[in-house]
């Protein structure tokens, strides 16, 4: 019989390719850890290569810093404008991540056009963070979202409004996380909503939002400035976490310095229809644990039903 060396089956071990021979599912898994522009990248790693991208399950537009700060942004817009446009049309996505800090003057149109083709290939976990200066008064909002797989919804530092925020027709999605965004919004609605954490945001001073979620079953609304969010009853709800911020519209600077509320300011009484009633406690007395955090002078008249 022949006589095969050592060094020679060495050999050949190292010249096979046993990451090509891995089932499609695998190689669709380890490139949705990549950035998309390196997942394509590995097209050109042999033929076995060639088309798996256009396939794979996970999306990351991320570490744009990597595109250059001049023109980085206009040549990753229509890089990603044909990654989508060249993917697979039978295949799905799982999970899709966007994060965008570039600023032109079409770039909300173009997230919005990404976010929508995500959820047509049935996206079930959405997460999108677009930090635009704060010189930039653009909003995202264009037709509300719709999709029946969407189960997880996570924006951070964008500016959003009410067509953004209603969630009615997304009717598996259950937790929603906002965070570091200003909403110029008359309302967040969902019926599907269960899980629902907004932090660091700001809503809208001329006019309180409206945030209905009936089946919520837990809340987290922190450190948000502006005017406090009228709460519709959550017959469902079971922990709620409420904490204010001493930039808040509600904040009664007067009281502070007085010792107690005045309650014949803008900030106790409002301008919205409301006065002398709670627009926050009163959405959280169906809750079985409730942490409150208010500064001084903060005014909360909870009326509970018997």
């Amino acid at each position: 019989m022949p006589h095969t060396s050592r060094a020679e089956k060495s050999s050949k071990s190292c010249n096979e390719d046993r990451i090509s021979a891995l089932p499609d599912d695998v190689l669709h898994h380890v490139l949705g850890f990549l950035p998309a522009d390196e997942a394509v990248h590995t097209c050109l790693l042999a033929r076995r290569w060639r088309c798996l991208w256009k396939s794979m399950r996970r999306l990351r537009i991320n570490e744009m810093g990597r595109w250059g700060v001049s023109t980085g942004g206009l040549f990753l817009i229509k890089f990603v404008s044909c990654l989508l446009l060249l993917r697979d049309p039978g295949s799905t996505l799982d999970e899709v991540e966007i994060k965008y800090d570039h600023h032109f003057e079409d770039d909300l149109t173009w997230i919005s056009t990404w976010i929508h083709h995500a959820l047509s290939c049935q996206t079930q976990v959405l997460t999108v963070k677009f930090p635009l200066p704060v010189y930039v008064p653009r909003y995202l909002d264009g037709p509300p979202l719709v999709s029946r797989y969407l189960r997880r919804l996570e924006i951070s530092e964008g500016r959003l409004k009410s067509n953004f925020l209603n969630f009615s027709s997304c009717s598996t999605l259950e937790d929603l996380k906002i965070k570091d965004c200003d909403l110029d919004a008359s309302s967040i609605l969902s019926q599907s909503v269960k899980h629902l954490s907004i932090k660091d945001c700001f809503f809208k001073d001329d006019v309180r939002i409206n945030i209905s979620v009936p089946n919520l079953v837990l809340l987290q609304l922190k450190s948000c400035g502006g005017r406090t969010p009228f709460l519709e009853n959550m017959l469902s709800l079971e922990t709620a976490v409420v904490s204010s911020e001493i930039w808040s519209v509600d904040y009664c600077h007067k009281g502070f310095f007085a010792g107690e509320c005045c309650g014949t300011c803008l900030d106790c009484c409002g301008n919205d229809g409301l006065k002398g009633g709670c627009v926050l406690l009163g959405g959280l007395s169906r809750a079985k644990n409730l942490e409150l955090i208010a500064h001084p002078g903060m005014v909360n008249l909870p009326i509970f039903p018997s």
